[in-house]
């Protein structure tokens, strides 16, 4: 919780980052926390390819240090709701530098430290490996998650935040499984689907090019 200060400087540094290198380059991958102590827990656990953004918002400065040694990061924010929207941050900040992510689904709104001190190290290793969803995954649960399927503006609304979300990505494929769990959630047809994610896309660059 120190201030920053002219040495200091939190959106430069990521914890454990300098002692986890040969583990992130071995892995290809590194497990991205808010903070150090959750690092501590992780590493307890045996996942030792673990950094922390230091309590803060994730920063390009950071994002440019993990692309060094991989393009690949999976999240563990808390799953509480600051944990979540701060996930959905990172998610399009990486996403937009090209790398690839998924997240750590931690169970009961917890922390790794949290989890590691009621559960034991060997939970928290199997849900740190096993317990991983994509991030368009994680977008879509979280959406859905927040809409009520039996109010036509609800629905509009969850239709109009997956397009938007999955505007990041720039796979094809990608893009058609999403759509067409979308249409089985909303029961409509693929095709009208397609036609109105299409529209949304060209609305969306014709607002970017004003």
């Amino acid at each position: 919780n120190t201030n920053e200060t002219i040495l200091f400087k939190k959106g430069e540094i990521l914890y454990n980052y300098s002692d986890c290198v040969n583990e992130i380059k071995s892995k290809n991958n590194v497990y991205l926390f808010e903070g150090f102590m959750d690092v501590i827990a992780a590493v307890r656990a045996d996942v030792k390819n673990s950094v922390a953004s230091m309590g803060t918002a994730l920063t390009v400065n950071q994002i440019n240090a993990i692309k060094r040694f991989t393009n690949n990061v999976t999240l563990c924010f808390d799953s509480d709701g600051p944990g979540v929207i701060a996930t959905i941050k990172a998610i399009y900040l990486l996403v937009n530098a090209n790398v690839n992510v998924n997240v750590a689904l931690i169970p009961d709104g917890k922390d790794a430290d949290e989890y590691i001190f009621n559960n034991g190290k060997d939970k928290l290793h199997q849900c740190l490996t096993n317990n991983i969803i994509s991030a368009m995954d994680y977008l879509y649960k979280y959406e859905k998650r927040n809409s009520d399927f039996t109010n036509i503006n609800s629905i509009e609304s969850f239709k109009t935040n997956i397009f938007n979300h999955l505007s990041l990505f720039k796979s094809n494929i990608l893009i058609e499984k999403v759509l067409r769990t979308l249409a089985e959630d909303l029961n409509v047809s693929f095709d009208s689907l397609a036609l109105d994610f299409n529209k949304n896309k060209t609305m969306a660059i014709s607002n970017e090019e004003t």
